[in-house]
């Protein structure tokens, strides 16, 4: 949606379309920015396809004239693949793969799926370079049709860290001053290496450093997090604050965000808190490392690497002036991440692709 509102300011005119209804709040949002295009299905279909789905989605496509479509999700690169085969390729097609391919298509079927998925693509747009490179060396997407443009974020409702924010949501949460808030926002999902941070905030409490943890977001695996949140005894420090809008406060009256994924392209998480004036402390996996420079705007550590990545919260936790000179760097270097700025590239793309220039398949 961010990414639509900003392509239209270019004069680049884009409209949201939904395979199936989702969110109820973002189709709210999106049709008050003026972007929403609605959702073509009433539900998902029991199997792996809907032909209704197709056709529809093929002639909504016909009807704006054949414009430069992008697929956001494999679900539905799956059916725009389908619907541009049956149109015989007439209008362009513009995959943004935000992950590690590879790490989620493992087995052989899987992947041979997903080659030819992703090959159904004029231009496959990846967050970050080891995502590029690994959509060259791992599913064989040749170079002349993959593109860099990193992770976008509207920067205007982080850039802003009032005192009395921060005071407020602190006093709330039952911070006391003296209190290192560590952050983790992202979904509760195995990937997301929860087990890691839990352990590593246990250790902290019980060297007798003054921490809480702050996990942002919901998934599938809350239940087995609580049950390792209550093993460790951690329910007095931990806050799992389930889906949340206003991760811009919870960021402002945090003191670090921590990640210690397992892998990941380019977190909008990183970025957010870089603006918001946060050091962030994460395995360096995928495209965290084209984000936070270690030493500079937060400390990276190898992934899996637990002693290290108690180590790097240890270390901060314990020096307020490190955090705020991180914080503060990491504030300028996340600006070359607004969403503006990252529209303008998806605009050169789409611009080419209008223009005749469709990379030879």
């Amino acid at each position: 949606m961010q990414l639509s509102v900003a392509l239209r300011g270019l004069t680049c005119p884009a409209t949201v379309v939904s395979l199936f209804p989702g969110d109820d709040a973002f189709a709210s949002q999106a049709t008050e920015a003026g972007v929403w295009g609605g959702s073509l299905g009433a539900r998902r279909p029991r199997g792996p396809l809907s032909w209704p789905l197709v056709r529809a989605l093929g002639r909504r496509i016909a009807a704006a004239g054949n414009p430069v479509v992008q697929a956001n999700g494999s679900a539905t690169l799956k059916y725009l693949a389908i619907a541009r085969l049956i149109a015989r390729g007439r209008w362009p097609l513009v995959y943004r793969t935000i992950g590690m391919p590879s790490y989620w298509r493992r087995d052989a079927l899987r992947m041979t799926t997903y080659r030819w998925l992703f090959g159904q693509a004029d231009i496959v747009v990846a967050v970050c370079r080891r995502a590029a490179e690994d959509l060259q060396e791992q599913i064989g997407i040749p170079s002349h049709r993959v593109r860099v443009i990193p992770n976008g974020v509207d920067a205007q409702p982080f850039v802003s860290r009032p005192a009395a924010t921060r005071n407020r949501v602190r006093t709330q949460a039952g911070v006391r001053s003296d209190d290192v808030v560590l952050i983790h926002v992202g979904s509760l999902s195995a990937e997301k290496n929860h087990g890691a941070l839990i352990r590593t905030a246990a250790a902290m409490r019980d060297a007798g450093q003054p921490i809480r943890l702050w996990l942002v977001g919901e998934g599938p695996e809350r239940e087995a997090i609580r049950g390792m949140i209550d093993r460790a005894g951690l329910q007095p420090l931990v806050w799992l604050t389930g889906t949340r809008n206003d991760v811009p406060e919870l960021l402002a009256a945090a003191d670090v965000l921590v990640l210690p994924s397992l892998t990941e392209g380019m977190p909008a998480a990183v970025i957010e808190a870089g603006l918001s004036g946060l050091p962030v402390v994460a395995y360096r996996v995928g495209g965290i490392d084209e984000v936070v420079r270690h030493e500079h705007t937060g400390l990276l550590v190898a992934a899996g690497d637990e002693a290290g990545l108690r180590a790097s919260l240890t270390r901060l936790a314990a020096d307020q002036t490190l955090r705020e000179s991180m914080g503060a760097a990491a504030r300028t270097a996340c600006q070359a991440y607004e969403i503006h700025q990252v529209a303008a590239q998806y605009a050169d793309v789409y611009a080419g692709l209008r223009n005749g220039q469709r990379p030879h398949v």
